[in-house]
């Protein structure tokens, strides 16, 4: 029995979504096994913030103005700054790109 070329071209794009749902399936599978034990390896080896005392604040800002003085001058330094984005005057994305602009890492 022959098969028309019609029903041939509809169980070849039949065969060819089964084959795609099935890697797409495979790829949601290793995606989230690899994204779970980089979660669980971060976890095991201490990366994570358990409490205040492993913090220390080193400055504070209220603008714009005084956020760039503080970074600019040499006797500052920190090894991460937090920037909200809304300040008494002028705002934290002012702050990130002064700091991108004077080369300071952001």
């Amino acid at each position: 029995m022959t098969r028309s070329p019609g029903s041939e071209r509809r169980r070849q794009l039949q065969q060819q979504k089964r084959h795609d749902l099935w890697r797409g399936l495979w790829r949601l599978l290793v995606l989230g096994a690899l994204s779970a034990g980089l979660g669980y390896a971060l976890l095991r080896w201490g990366w994570l913030l358990s409490g205040p005392e492993q913090v220390q604040v080193v400055g504070t800002a209220a603008d714009e103005a005084s956020a760039l003085a503080w970074l600019r001058d040499p006797a500052n330094s920190a090894d991460l700054v937090i920037i909200d984005i809304f300040l008494k005057s002028g705002s934290g994305l002012g702050v990130l790109r002064a700091m991108q602009s004077a080369g300071l890492p952001s």
